[in-house]
């Protein structure tokens, strides 16, 4: 008996979603309401939440008890006492039920009226007036079963044992006294319970506490009601026999249940079959009936009448009591209409048109409200605000449609926003909170955990293009451990940090290349190994994605290269015989960048292959001229520049180390040649600049004007002249 944790769940979550709890503490008029928890969706989803629904009925329905929560005695008490009336529905469940059965005897011993509504197919009405007294030998049988529990200790249970003692000490007194009753056993357990509570690690042994109970019960209470009776009670008459312990310590294993959606319904009308009697109170106390499993309410028009056929006698008039007292109750408690087109202002200061179910000058069930801004707001109303199923329709064109709490998004719900953009799940305060998914107009999906409208937790985003990234998220940006599997077939699985590759991870190209080691800003940098497709490897410095500090780079053959790097080229220091080169090396010679100093005291910087200068470069030579270019095989070879020591200079081609194709010389006095060159000399067309202004256009042979000519002098005086080699003939 009693619910695993999913069913828990499942009708917590159902009761804050349709039922208004009332307690005493609210000073309102309310009914409580005492139902075996195996039944709760026959007493809420069929009777107490429709009836609310149509009358208003406040309610008290505890929504917590659990065997191991000691705070669950405290509110029953609290809330019985508060109580207008008890509402018990019954069950064999509830008759087994010693949870249900503290709440009767609390009810009963605070002279509240109990209205009894049975959930079996006949109503079981007993007669209280004429019970048996306890005989002595049930007595002397709950004193031993009381003993035994005394010094049947163990090492997990002291506290019990001995709480269970005082309370069986107790229990003794009023069994010689002949005072004892179900009153009694209520009261001594109630005290038990509470101090049981005090140390929170015995409430995880009440196993035996429950079967005890429940032992007691039926020697006790079972046989007494098998004894004819010698003699009324004295005192007080003993009322509803119920006697089955509160829920057994472990709870059942968790099942997925799939709550059942709501349904607004009427209450069906009261049946004979559907409720038991009421029983007025008089100026002593007010007493429930007692339930006798085994009455008969078959009866014929002769015969002598016995009780129980004055008990079916009773019972039409019993149950319109029933309705007499419910209906009166609920509709006490206040009515709903239905309005029209009503002015109405949310208490949050939305303002617009409400048409739909009203009460209490608010909102309350289904409605409609279109506020001044153009939305339109449709669903279940609760204390004038949204509450429950519904539908927004925003004035920006967005739609949400789902759970709400106090007129947010709170629950399950999907908003499609105008611009193509859908996000279906979890929402908390109006903005999505939990699981859900989010997915683009592009195309891109996102699916997995959210945090205040944002990406935040476990989720996979799958782009456009078919890129995926599996990973933890915060602030709506990757930032943990994560995986991404890129379109082109290359994945990357480690570290992230705001978007970009941050931490321990590895790297693995769609050519088979594979990059291990530490990441920042979405590259490499620190330590790492690269394992290439061709079978070579390093494992060293990384800055940048290349290889920079100390390092080991092993080729497919065997062959090793270890020192410093400086971008992916190995820095080492040569004694060669021309000079010492100090840079990147491969295979015993300069390869990459480095500085090669010679013994004459010219010096090369710049980028060398096999041993050679090759590529950006700058020579510097023994009388302070600098040649900066291109290099092939030692030699300038392609664009490049001179600037002499002193002071002249020259941009241009050059073809193994001399100048070549188009250039421009200046000497020292400011004379400037602009034109072609072959073979380090003027060749071809070309004009010479005097430091006097004057100039000369014509051709050039191996550095002499050669054929026509124009000279312009500095007046502007232009003079035709023919030329030979470097003389002229005209």
């Amino acid at each position: 008996m009693g619910l695993n944790e999913t069913q828990k769940k499942e009708r917590s979550e159902y009761l804050d979603r349709n039922l208004e709890i009332t307690e005493c503490s609210q000073r309102k008029p309310y009914a409580f309401i005492s139902y075996a928890s195996d039944n709760w969706e026959a007493v809420f989803k069929t009777a107490v939440v429709p009836m609310q629904r149509q009358y208003g009925l406040r309610v008290y329905a505890d929504k917590a008890f659990d065997k191991v929560n000691d705070k669950w005695i405290v509110p029953m008490l609290r809330n019985v006492r508060g109580a207008n009336v008890i509402v018990a529905f019954v069950s064999q469940s509830y008759i087994e039920s010693y949870a249900c059965f503290l709440e009767l005897l609390t009810a009963v011993n605070n002279r509240k009226q109990i209205v009894f509504v049975s959930l079996e197919d006949q109503l079981r009405l007993g007669d209280t007036t004429d019970l048996p007294v306890i005989e002595r030998g049930a007595k002397n049988e709950i004193i031993n079963q009381g003993a035994n529990i005394a010094t049947n200790t163990n090492n997990t249970s002291n506290d019990i044992m001995r709480a269970m003692k005082s309370a069986y000490t107790s229990l003794s007194t009023l069994l010689e006294q002949d005072a004892l009753s179900k009153y009694d056993i209520s009261d001594a357990f109630i005290n038990f319970f509470r101090d049981a509570s005090i140390n929170r690690k015995t409430i995880n042994d009440l196993g035996a506490v429950c079967r005890t109970i429940k032992s007691v019960s039926r020697n006790v209470f079972d046989k007494a009601l098998t004894t004819e009776p010698a003699q009324k009670p004295a005192s007080k008459p003993v009322p509803v026999e119920t006697a089955e312990p509160i829920r057994q310590t472990e709870p059942a294993p968790a099942q997925t249940i799939e709550p059942a959606p709501v349904k607004q319904a009427e209450p069906a009308p009261a049946q004979a079959s559907d409720l038991e009697s009421v029983r007025q109170p008089d100026t002593a106390s007010v007493q429930p009936v007692e339930m006798d499993s085994k009455a008969d309410f078959s009866f014929s028009d002769s015969g002598p009448k016995t009780k129980r056929s004055l008990n079916v006698k009773l019972m039409g008039a019993i149950a319109c009591a029933i309705v007499v007292v419910l209906v009166g109750l609920f509709v006490i408690l206040g009515g709903a209409k239905n309005v029209t087109d009503m002015t109405y202002t949310t208490p949050g200061g939305v303002a617009g048109t409400y048409t739909g179910e009203w009460k209490k000058d608010q909102p309350e069930g289904q409605g409609t409200m279109t506020g001044s801004d153009g939305t339109v707001y449709t669903g279940e109303w609760k204390d004038g605000v949204l509450n429950g199923k519904g539908t927004a329709t925003y004035a920006n064109g967005d739609v949400y449609e789902g759970e709400w709490k106090d007129s947010l998004p709170n629950g399950q719900g999907t908003t499609t926003y105008a611009n193509g953009n859908v996000y279906e799940g979890e929402w908390k305060d109006g903005l999505p909170n939990g699981q859900g998914t989010y997915t683009h107009a592009n195309g891109a999906v996102y699916e997995g955990e959210h945090k205040d409208g944002l990406r935040d937790g476990q989720g996979t985003y799958t782009d456009a293009d078919g890129n995926v990234w599996t990973s933890e998220w915060k602030d709506d940006k990757l930032n943990g451990q994560g995986i991404a599997t890129y379109a082109r077939g290359s994945t990357y699985e480690g570290e992230w940090k705001d978007d970009k590759r941050d931490g321990q991870g590895t790297y693995t190209g769609a050519d088979g290349n594979v990059w291990t080691g530490e990441w920042k800003d979405d590259k490499l940098n620190g330590q790492g190994t690269a394992t290439y497709a061709n079978g070579s490897t390093y494992e060293g410095e990384w800055k940048d994605d290349k290889w920079n500090g100390q390092g080991t780079y092993t080729h497919a053959d065997g062959t090793i290269e270890s020192g410093t790097w400086v971008d992916g080229e190995l820095n080492a220091t040569l004694t060669l015989d021309d000079g010492v080169y100090t840079g990147a090396v491969s295979d015993g010679k300069p390869n990459g960048t480095g500085t090669m100093k010679y013994t004459n005291g010219r010096v090369y910087e710049g980028q060398w292959k096999d041993g050679l200068r090759s590529g950006q470069g700058t020579f510097t030579d023994t009388n302070g001229n600098v040649w900066t270019g291109e290099w092939k095989d030692n030699k300038l070879n392609g664009q490049g520049s001179v600037k002499y020591a002193d002071g002249g200079t020259y941009e241009g081609g050059f073809a193994d180390n001399v100048f070549s194709g188009q250039g421009s010389r200046t000497w020292d006095d400011g004379t400037k040649y602009t034109g072609e060159y072959k073979d380090g000399k003027f060749n071809g067309k070309g004009i010479i600049t005097y430091k006097g202004g004057s100039t000369y256009e014509g051709e050039f042979i191996d550095g002499e004007k050669n054929g026509e000519g124009v000279y312009t002098k500095a007046d502007g005086t232009v003079v035709n002249e023919k030329w030979d080699r470097g003389t002229k003939i005209s």
